[in-house]
């Protein structure tokens, strides 16, 4: 047990959460300072260069489960601790040209994800709606850049995931301002998402296997996917 208590991986998760205490104790304003940005940044790149030494791929996703307290299942302290500014310092200090399509796809889900879920933390869009909230020009920009760079990656770690949660209730569903996102991101002009990017997210909303979760289609859902088409993906089949 002493062994366990002491492993690096503990040391790691330690650190990770006395960097979400520290983020989460400060004022808003603050918290968008440039000295702030550039020090959680550099804490961030570093714990995450650990954690994948350790364990690759699986330790970003672990050290993102850690920052947004997502292990601790009983607390409900889950409140994700960074912010845009942050997390759009974070991409581009991390993801460079050299880094894997696995740990790219890992970053974008552990750190840019939970940004588009916080848009509709409900999940419901009638008697929550209020709750709801659209994405700003940073978030939009920053997601406009991934799909550019990163298309394939984007619509995995993060187009379809917001737009089909596979633990969520039947009641479930993407809000009007997470649809409008998407088509923003589909409609960027040269920095919009390729067609065969557009093609694999369609795939993936409207799956042909009966027990995968699709979309599911509501006033929101249904311009978004006219979007998709219009843009004439290569669709098989």
């Amino acid at each position: 047990d002493k062994e366990a208590s002491s492993s690096p991986i503990d040391e790691l998760d330690k650190e990770s959460r006395e960097l979400r205490t520290t983020l989460l104790g400060l004022p808003s304003g603050e918290l968008s300072s440039v000295e702030i940005i550039n020090q959680a940044t550099d804490t961030l790149v570093t714990l995450l260069n650990r954690y994948s030494d350790i364990n690759g791929t699986a330790g970003i996703n672990h050290c993102g489960d850690v920052i947004a307290n997502s292990c601790e299942l009983g607390d409900q302290n889950n409140k994700f601790p960074l912010n845009e500014e942050i997390v759009t310092s974070l991409v581009k200090s991390y993801l460079t040209s050299a880094t894997g399509a696995l740990r790219a796809k890992a970053l974008m889900e552990a750190f840019v994800l939970p940004l588009v879920l916080e848009m509709n933390p409900v999940g419901t869009t009638t008697a929550h709606a209020k709750q709801q909230k659209p994405a700003s020009r940073s978030l939009t920009s920053l997601i406009v850049s991934l799909a550019r760079d990163r298309p394939i990656e984007c619509v995995d770690a993060i187009l379809v995931p917001s737009m089909v949660l596979t633990n969520a209730t039947e009641d479930w569903e993407p809000s009007r301002f997470q649809c409008e996102l998407i088509s923003r991101v589909l409609r960027a002009g040269r920095d919009s998402l390729s067609s065969q990017a557009i093609a694999h997210f369609l795939e993936k909303l409207l799956p042909t296997d009966v027990d995968a979760r699709g979309l599911k289609w509501t006033d929101n859902t249904m311009p978004l996917l006219t979007t998709c088409l219009n843009r004439r993906p290569p669709l098989s089949g």
